[in-house]
């Protein structure tokens, strides 16, 4: 025996680590049944052979059990004897298997692998831009076997934010795999079959990509309530929380790329709008007032580092108080406007510190940029920038760094920009 598992996750982490050769599974497991278990085994284009173990005389299971090329139903309660049968005779189907097979077969088992990564590549390509003509799209797809038509579309994008552990214990690289790939089986599992494709989208999303219409009817027919149902199924099993954006109706796949912008530009919405759960374009306005530049805005990070230098809280506090009212300039200015902001903000502010600290470059070694970006409400943002210039207060005071001469001090205007030593007394 190589491994245990303790629900259908965790078993198909070891199934895709150790690729055994035989797997002994319940029917009802945690986060993922024995059945949805067998068909994701089979999507990874493995042989492994399953034997079931179920106290459910079901026909339906014994149906899809045969559709999945299981190789043993076996109710409980189980007979040892009966177990170690079954086990033999697998055992003996395999040594067979292993040495009839030839390297060809292994040659086209590989071009089966790489088929699901080939399609989520150009499915990604799609979304991201217009990079094919018409008729090149249409073959890729006919190619690729992707079940979407070259009729009106839309694309849905479900955004989510994995915990950082689990029962107080980091999570692997793996945990996170598990986490995506539950979130992604639940929802290809709540879509409508026909002219639909599920798959992982540019970081951390999930895009469902449709047709407008099928056979005459709509796909879709709410494409709110859909989303509602994903959303509150992915938390009833996996206790995150995940927000969708709903793009916008267009005429074909070569313009699913304007879709799947109109679904991100509503999810950016929930900067403002943390505990909403699905957004549209009735969100946004396109036609927004143009943003003042960093200068129009009056941000002098000058102000900011002297009281940073000084250790004064209640001016870094009155500060910020005064940078995000004049960001409001309207009164829900484009998210990507906020964080960009926001980064510049920091950006400047770590320029103006680090003479004061040549010897510890180490204290501005964050990445706003990914930091911020990966942030979802705003008082999350305003609070991580609070405390990051709380701590460059605190930290630069151990550097023996000033505090009560600052760059308003003539002649450290002077000292400064030629890179002269600062010492302190």
């Amino acid at each position: 025996m190589i491994d245990t598992a303790s629900d259908g996750l965790e078993a198909l982490q070891l199934i895709r680590m150790h690729k055994p050769d035989i797997v002994l599974t319940d029917i009802k497991m945690p986060f993922c049944d024995g059945i949805e278990l067998i068909k994701q085994t089979r999507s990874l284009k493995l042989q492994t052979k399953f034997i079931i173990l179920s106290g459910y005389d079901d026909f339906e299971y014994a149906k899809k059990a045969i559709q999945y090329e299981v190789s043993s139903y076996l109710l409980k309660p189980i007979v040892r004897a009966e177990l170690l049968s079954e086990i033999t005779r697998i055992q003996k189907q395999l040594l067979t298997f292993y040495q009839g097979k030839d390297m060809e077969t292994f040659k086209q088992r590989q071009i089966q692998e790489g088929t699901t990564a080939m399609q989520e590549n150009f499915m990604n390509r799609l979304l991201q831009s217009r990079h094919s003509e018409y008729k090149e799209i249409e073959n890729q797809l006919n190619q690729l076997h992707i079940p979407l038509e070259m009729a009106p579309l839309n694309v849905i994008l479900f955004s989510y934010r994995l915990p950082d552990s689990k029962d107080g214990e980091a999570f692997s690289q793996d945990d996170y795999y598990l986490f995506i790939f539950a979130i992604k089986n639940i929802i290809y599992e709540l879509c409508p079959k026909p002219n639909t494709y599920v798959f992982s989208y540019s970081g951390n999303y999930i895009a469902v990509i449709y047709n407008m219409v099928y056979q005459g009817r709509p796909l879709f027919p709410s494409p709110d309530n859909f989303c509602k149902i994903c959303i509150n199924t992915i938390y009833e099993f996996c206790h995150i929380h995940i927000q969708a954006g709903i793009g916008q109706e267009v005429c074909s796949p070569e313009y699913a790329y304007v879709s799947s912008r109109a679904a991100l530009n509503a999810l950016a919405y929930g900067l403002y709008l943390p505990q909403q759960m699905i957004f549209d374009s009735s969100h946004y306005c396109p036609d927004i007032p143009f943003a003042p530049r960093a200068m129009d805005a009056k941000i002098n990070t000058l102000r900011l580092a002297d009281s940073i230098l000084a250790e004064k809280a209640d001016e870094i506090q009155d500060y910020l108080n005064q940078f995000f009212n004049n960001l409001f300039y309207i009164p829900e200015p484009p998210p990507s406007y906020i964080r960009g902001m926001c980064i510049y903000l920091i950006m400047d502010t770590q320029k103006n510190l680090r003479p004061y600290a040549p010897e510890h470059r180490e204290l501005f070694q964050e990445d706003p940029y990914h930091i911020i970006n990966h942030m979802s409400c705003l008082d999350e943002i305003r609070e991580w920038i609070q405390a990051l210039f709380l701590r460059y207060a605190q930290e630069l005071s151990q550097y023996g760094t000033f505090k009560k001469m600052t760059r308003n001090t003539p002649f450290l205007r002077l000292l400064l920009p030629l890179g002269m030593p600062l010492i302190a007394y």
